[in-house]
């Protein structure tokens, strides 16, 4: 188990908490993760290195021991979350995408979040659009990030469509009027100049021909 590793940390972390360097912590845990010979050591002095670097504000070398920590040991805790956290942040798409296919997570309701947040909506409409192929995958709250990915993608017609389908799911009255109210805005706002205006229209007036 490599006990000159755990010695030499020790030591050093012993060393260091005595003088109240917290620099010279982050930079002991650096050194301790990047020479460890155990995977298992690598992963926590990189994620006590991220940590403390991350609170002395020095974000990207942060991140590089957190993806240390992440690579040792893939698997979805406190460094893949800080890692998904300043990757949804600073918009890094490709960063989001490396985490999650390192920890097996790409069919995940979160991988889709996170591609959101970080400014891919048409790759989120993807992730999501598998999500809900799958036996099982349907839900309101997946249907609810599709449509805002369709909407911030600005496909429209989709989002439309999405509306429609989430609506004749729905049972309850008042959710069922404010789907309707949004659906009317999008054909009012961004589809009223197209060539599917009107079979939109003419699909409104067949579902209710009361309502002129």
């Amino acid at each position: 188990e490599a006990p000159e590793d755990l010695e030499a940390a020790g030591g050093l972390e012993r060393a260091l908490g005595q003088i109240g360097s917290r620099d010279g912590l982050a930079e002991a845990h650096t050194v301790l993760a990047q020479q460890a010979s155990d995977v298992r050591l690598r992963a926590v002095h990189g994620l006590l290195a991220g940590h403390l670097l991350e609170g002395a504000e020095k974000h990207d070398e942060a991140c590089a021991m957190y993806r240390l920590a992440l690579e040792a040991q893939p698997i979805a805790g406190k460094a893949f979350d800080a890692l998904n956290r300043a990757y949804q942040a600073a918009g890094d798409v490709d960063g989001i995408q490396a985490i999650y296919e390192l920890t097996g997570r790409t069919r995940t309701q979160q991988f889709a979040a996170a591609l959101l947040e970080a400014g891919d909506p048409s790759a989120a409409v993807e992730v999501l659009r598998g999500l809900l192929g799958e036996a099982g995958g349907d839900s309101i709250e997946r249907r609810l990030y599709l449509e805002r990915a369709l909407e911030e993608s600005e496909d429209w017609r989709g989002a439309f469509e999405a509306l429609g389908e989430r609506r004749l799911l729905t049972k309850s009255e008042s959710a069922s009027s404010r789907i309707e109210s949004r659906r009317r805005w999008i054909l009012a706002e961004k589809l009223a100049e197209t060539d599917e205006a009107w079979e939109f229209y003419r699909q409104l007036h067949e579902e209710a021909p009361e309502d002129a």
